[in-house]
């Protein structure tokens, strides 16, 4: 049986538990709306239910955070209709008219309780591999070196600040590995493991104009170069101890 690891990092109030929204775990972000949750009323329409139930204060960063239910998955949901229903998918029918079939409603921002719709984004459910893949691509980004221009951002999961995709439920790559396989060529897998290194030195960017292929000593020869780490430091551990099994394979 596999494991399901949370992809969100831990919360700063609680670092056993994984982070939830507004900077909070799930608990610390339910005692806090609490204190603001208005008392339900009956016979309210859903403007009334968005316009008491969403806090759009300005510490929040530009998220509109719902302060009223969740659902199974962490996703915000209402009573409307007679059944329970996503808000995020109530806010985006009501603005751009119904969901188109096999996509969801998800968000960009990273804050599962978030409905403001600048930072609301359809998905593809299920589907083809890569066109899942181009939906988490957002082609804009910060400039980290201006000679390079834009680095593109990815919307999806991260593991130790760079990105990953999930072809299949129970399979994970990392995407900036997947994305130089789309736009630039296969990774060579007859001679040992290669890296795919990062010219704009930003390990979250997926842009493939930034990507060039290495080895290890590659990739710590750059480092020294750009000033990222001093000639002759270490690796530290779990870096040393993949760089032997790294060795290993290809003696």
């Amino acid at each position: 049986m596999i494991k399901k690891v949370s992809k969100m990092p831990p919360a700063p109030c609680h670092l056993e538990r994984p982070l939830f929204s507004a900077g909070l775990c799930r608990d610390c972000y339910r005692a806090q709306i609490q204190s603001r949750k208005p008392s339900p009323r009956r016979g309210r329409t859903l403007d009334d239910k968005f316009a008491e139930m969403v806090d759009r204060s300005p510490e929040w960063n530009g998220c509109h955070h719902w302060m009223g239910g969740f659902g199974q998955w962490g996703i915000p949901q209402v009573e409307h209709d007679g059944r329970s229903r996503s808000v995020r998918r109530l806010v985006w029918e009501n603005l751009y008219g119904p969901v188109p079939e096999a996509r969801h409603v998800t968000v960009t921002c990273g804050s599962n309780s978030c409905l403001n719709p600048d930072h609301l984004a359809l998905r593809v459910v299920g589907g083809d591999v890569v066109e899942r893949f181009w939906e988490k691509v957002q082609k804009s980004g910060p400039v980290v070196r201006p000679e390079l221009g834009e680095c593109w951002t990815w919307l999806a999961g991260h593991q130790k600040g760079y990105p990953v995709f999930h072809p299949t439920e129970r399979t994970r790559v990392f995407a900036h590995r997947k994305m130089y396989e789309l736009m630039i060529a296969p990774i060579p897998t007859d001679d040992g493991e290669w890296c795919v290194c990062h010219k704009c030195d930003n390990p979250g960017c997926i842009n493939p104009d930034h990507f060039f292929l290495g080895r290890d000593a590659d990739n710590a020869a750059d480092k020294v170069a750009k000033g990222r780490q001093a000639k002759g430091e270490k690796l530290g551990g779990a870096a040393r101890a993949a760089h032997e099994r790294r060795k290993a394979r290809a003696a």
